[in-house]
């Protein structure tokens, strides 16, 4: 029975949601803000380009690649989430806990280091070879 105490996860859960809730009234207000400064930044143009279905085969190559990289990763990514720790303790005899542990790595330090990957893919110009790194 290792589903014995759930309060703590329903307070951070909870906590989580609260910050949450903050975090997007501190960004609605900051945006108020800056509309109010610099009205030309935040007025939407005269005429906005058409946009098809059809379009989506003019995307770059770069586009492309960043999307099946993408979709490759989390479409084998997420099974293995609900079904790793399972796995880790039926073939390689590991504890629950051990086993859960080694499954929440990858998104936890995820979790941290992508702003991060995030700005140095945004601060140099080869976009699509850091998403293959």
């Amino acid at each position: 029975d290792h589903f014995h105490d759930y309060r703590a996860a329903l307070w951070f859960g909870f906590g989580a949601s609260v910050l949450c809730l903050v975090a997007a009234i501190f960004y609605l207000l900051l945006h108020k803000i800056a509309e109010s400064i610099n009205k030309q930044m935040f007025t939407p143009p005269d005429t906005y380009p058409e946009i098809s279905v059809t379009s989506i085969r003019d995307f770059p190559f770069s586009i492309w690649l960043a999307a099946v990289t993408g979709v490759t990763f989390y479409s084998v990514l997420y099974p293995f989430q609900s079904t790793g720790t399972y796995f880790l303790m039926k073939d390689f005899n590991l504890a629950q806990n051990y086993s859960a542990l080694l499954v929440s790595i990858l998104p936890f330090i995820s979790l941290f280091l992508s702003p991060f990957f995030g700005w140095i893919v945004g601060r140099f110009a080869k976009r699509a070879l850091i998403v293959l790194l």
